[in-house]
Parts: structure tokens; sequence; C-alpha cells
């Protein structure tokens, strides 16, 4: 008498010489024997004490591709329609999966599921729960207009190729948190009802990809992710998160712009590093960003950040006003005097506020006239930001 498999909940008896059933042994197994058995659980031939449930396919090896379409070839095929949950958790499909136009009357799980092709759910519509947390997906992930009548969570899914969510509908919410895109992704025409990318994230303090939530190796794909991740936090409610998904984005336009990649056709990017006579002018438009924009308020985001700019260049000139007197007109004081630190940094502070009070000054002192003109110059331009800023978290707030 045949022994039970020894996987936890199988009811299918194990093969000859063997602890696991046809489903669950490993590969090589003999392929039409394993669409027999799975043709006799789905249309639920046999002792029921001798099958699974009809779509459960938990801890399955698939031994070939699996798909819906009518005409499989050497795959595996299974119902167009499934009436239920379709339960793929800790399966390992050897091919593709193929559920374009698919409809799943309950859950898709594929928690855990390790699919070594493609993933499409292109136009399928999964009336329950989408799961694919901890799935590893080593080609592509296409999912262009299916719908999701509840929640769709990716937490700590892997996917090594691309992944395509334009035109996806989930009526619940979306989760990233963990989730790895390796190549190129498009999420135009996404929707949701809410994203969540882990605790408290995505935040701009820290460094690091601990703060994203999520980690895009491809520029392009990232950019397209934070644009529609800053589109759906926005309808949120949620500000501040839609303010880091706006500081992430600019930082991946920046990493697509000086990307350079071999193509068959020159393109723009291309032609400009070739330009020797832009190439100082990108960098020139770059450093400007780095230290007015992206350091100092994130984007427009970050008051704070701000403000401790503000910090930083009136102590660094002040001390530097106090260390060196006569950069001021002050030599031969007492450097290590109170006086001496007060003095400096209010000339600093004056500086800095472009208010020029008149009683010091740089006098004669060339490299005193050069730091006042630089620390005036930031003065300037750090008020006149931070007036934009909080103007526009005001208009934000209102």
């Amino acid at each position: 008498m045949a022994h039970s498999c020894q996987y936890e909940g199988c009811n299918v008896p194990a093969e000859a010489s063997s602890d696991f059933c046809i489903f669950h042994s490993p590969s090589p197994k003999d392929i039409k024997k394993f669409k027999s058995a799975l043709s006799d659980q789905l249309n639920e031939v046999g002792l029921a004490g001798n099958r699974n449930s009809r779509y459960s396919f938990t801890g399955y090896v698939f031994p070939t591709f699996i798909t819906v379409d009518a005409s499989p070839s050497e795959g595996i095929q299974l119902p167009q329609t499934i009436k239920g949950d379709a339960l793929f958790n800790g399966a390992r499909i050897e091919g593709d999966a193929l559920f374009n136009g698919a409809r799943i009357e309950g859950d898709a799980s594929f928690h855990g599921t390790q699919i070594e092709g493609n993933a499409s759910f292109n136009d399928a519509r999964i009336e329950g729960n989408a799961l694919f947390d901890d799935a590893q997906i080593e080609w592509n992930a296409w999912f262009d207009d299916a719908q999701i009548e509840r929640d769709a969570s990716f937490d700590d899914a892997q996917i090594e190729g691309d992944a395509l969510f334009n035109g996806a509908r989930i009526k619940g919410d979306a989760s990233f948190h963990g989730t790895q895109i390796e190549g190129r992704a498009w999420f135009d025409g996404y929707e949701c009802r809410s994203l969540a990318l882990g605790s408290n994230k995505p935040r701009i303090r820290g460094w690091g990809n601990a703060r994203c939530g999520i980690l895009i190796t491809d520029p392009e794909a990232a950019v397209s992710f934070w644009r529609f991740a800053q589109r759906i936090f926005s309808r949120m409610g949620e500000r501040e998160k839609a303010d880091a998904a706006f500081y992430f984005e600019r930082l991946n336009r920046w990493r697509l712009l000086r990307q350079n990649k071999a193509n068959d056709a020159e393109t723009w990017i291309e032609r400009l590093w070739k330009n020797w006579t832009v190439r100082p002018g990108y960098w020139a438009l770059f450093l400007l960003d780095l230290l007015f924009v992206r350091w100092t308020t994130a984007y427009g985001a970050s008051v704070a950040r701000l403000f401790f700019t503000w910090f930083l260049v009136i102590g660094g000139f002040g001390i530097t006003f106090s260390m060196v007197p006569r950069l001021i007109e002050r030599a031969g004081v007492q450097v290590w005097s109170l006086r001496n630190w007060i003095v400096g940094i209010h000339y600093s502070v004056t500086t800095f506020a472009t208010l020029g009070l008149g009683r010091i000054g740089p006098g004669s002192s060339r490299l005193g006239m050069v730091l006042t003109s630089i620390e005036a110059t930031l003065g300037a331009v750090l008020i006149a930001l931070a007036v934009l800023v909080i103007g526009r978290r005001f208009m934000r707030q209102g």
C-alpha cells in the first residue's frame, strides 16, 4: 500500500521509492503523469481522500510552464476561470506562468513562489487578493490592464527582469515593502486605493535604500514608480510621503541623465556627453542642483534641512572670521576672547542676512572681501529658498 506524501497537508499517495507525490517531488519527473494527476485533481476524479483541493497547488513543482491558454503545447493548461482561490504558495514553476486573461474568483496567492521564467497576468481579473509576497520571478512580471478587486501585495518579492503595471487597477491597497526590481518598470495609469512601502516609508531623512522602502535598479524604472507613488500619496493626503516620492523621482532623473547605455542608434544623451562644450554646463547645473536644491531643501520638501544649512553657513563663516580676525579689520585682537567670537558670529549673521550694518567690514583684506561676498550671496539665495519652501508648505496645507 502506497504511503502518503510527506508534504504537510498533501493527500496524494507518494511515488514509489520517494517520500513525496508526483506534485511535490523534485524534477526531473514524468510530465505526462504529472498532467494526468493534475487533471484528476482539477476535475475531481478518483477518491477524495487521495486528492488535494481542486485549485490548491501549494508547494507543487511544475516541470514546465503553466498557462490558461487553449493551446498550451508542452505546457500545463489550467482553467481559464478558477472558481475559488488559486494557491501556489511555495510552488516552483520551471518555466513561465501565463495567466493572461484569466479570471480567479477568489484569492491568487503566490507567496514564496519561484517562477523560473515570466509571470504574465495581462488583462487578468482577480476577484480577491493578489499575494506575491516573497515571490521570485527570474524574468519579467507583466500586469498590464490587470484588475484586482481587493488588495495586492508584492512585499519582499524579487523581479529580476522588467515589471509592467500599465493600466492595472487595484480597488484595495497596494504594498511594495522590500520589493526589488532589477529591470525596467512602467506604472503608467496604475491605480490603487492606497500605497504602502513599509513602516513610515518613504522618508527623506536617513541614508541609503532603507529610507525608500523599495529597491529599483534601473533609473528609468525608478522615475516611473516614484511618479506613480507621488500621485497616490497625494491622493491619500500623505503629503510628507508625496514629497519624499518627488525627492526620489528627482534623484533618479539625474541618474537617468547620466546613464550612457550602448544602444544600436546614438541617443541624444550620448550626443550630449560627446559634446565637450555642453558637458561642463551639465556639471555646473548638477552642482547647483546639488548644493542649492537637493542638499539644502530636499527639492522643497524639508524646512529642517534648509535651516540646518543656514546654521552651517553662518557658523562656518563665523568661526572663520573669529579665528582670523584680520579678515574683518580686527588684526591683533585676542582670538580666544568671548568678545572676539561674538563679533565674528555677529558679522557672519549680518552678512548672511545682507543687512550690512557698516560697523564692521573686510576693509582692505581681499580674502575677507571674497568671503563676505560669498556669504552674502549664499544668504540671499538661501533666504529666498526659505520663502519659497515655507510658502509652498502653507499653500499645500490650504
